[in-house]
């Protein structure tokens, strides 16, 4: 038979702890991360034109010196 009163309550929630950082702080993160990788390819792209430019002028240079490789 149950005792007099009856059985205590049975915990049945979780109590855990809350871990690691909010989801606003993984986005802001993420989001600064691929600026900085945009920011590295924009630049990479404007060395990659200023050098195909430099090229093509050195080789104009060259042509109208008369010295073609």
């Amino acid at each position: 038979m149950p005792p007099a009163g009856g059985y205590q309550p049975i915990q049945y929630k979780r109590n855990l702890p809350v871990r690691g950082f909010r989801p606003v702080y993984y986005l802001v993160g993420m989001h600064l991360i691929m600026a900085y990788g945009f920011y590295k390819v924009f630049l990479g792209i404007r060395e990659q034109k200023r050098r195909k430019t430099a090229t093509r002028s050195a080789d104009t240079w060259r042509t109208k010196r008369g010295r073609s490789t």
